[in-house]
């Protein structure tokens, strides 16, 4: 799982985000435009372009709170962005 999903009712097969994204993460299927996890680096390029409104970011929390209930210990570890993403904080 990476940074972007891609919701695969809403794509049109535009190209837009293909067009847009500077690695060349997105791969175009026979029925929508799917990000490729390994290349992608979250820059969030696609999103923007997306009319469609298809690409999302990845929702994650479900994940986090069962890693945060089990038994062990759990270590989060920040981007490098996170500062300036989060400047008002």
């Amino acid at each position: 799982m990476g940074p972007i999903e891609t919701v695969r009712e809403r794509c049109r097969k535009c190209y837009s985000c293909v067009r847009n994204c500077p690695v060349k993460a997105i791969k175009v299927g026979p029925d929508w435009a799917e990000v490729i996890h390994a290349r992608c680096i979250g820059c969030g390029k696609c999103l923007k372009a997306c009319s469609q409104k298809a690409k999302v970011i990845a929702d994650c929390i479900e994940g986090t709170q069962r890693f945060l209930r089990g038994g062990a210990d759990v270590i989060a570890v920040l981007g490098c962005s996170y500062a300036a993403f989060f400047n008002d904080l």
